[in-house]
């Protein structure tokens, strides 16, 4: 496998979000009671997976959190319970955790229809 890049796993992580939107996981709905001004028609009105980008530089781990709607909100959540979000250490091992996530959300989508 060739060197992973930032946009690899930015691609991945939103083809997951979305399956797991589909999927239900994901809490909430629209964020319109008390929201702040500066995060209306931001991607915070909805709930939606966040990817935290890791650095092995500063000891950073990859992690995939719930953020945004009316029950996340601004903060991170583990809707995937993958605890504490934890991707990985490295690019690798969070490709490969994404791709695993992806896979399996994928099938579950499949045999729902």
């Amino acid at each position: 496998m060739d060197k992973v890049t930032n946009h690899q796993l930015r691609a991945i992580a939103g083809r997951i979000s979305i399956l797991a939107i589909r999927a239900g996981i994901l809490e909430g709905d629209q964020w319109t009671d008390g929201i702040p001004d500066y995060l209306i028609d931001t991607r915070y009105e909805f709930p939606h997976l966040q990817l935290d980008m890791g650095s092995t530089t500063y000891g950073r781990a990859y992690r995939l959190n719930g953020s945004g709607g009316s029950v996340y909100r601004t903060a991170h959540y583990d809707p995937m319970r993958l605890g504490s979000g934890y991707l990985g250490n490295t690019k690798r091992e969070a490709y490969l955790a994404l791709r695993a996530i992806e896979a399996g959300l994928y099938a579950a989508d499949k045999a729902g229809k």
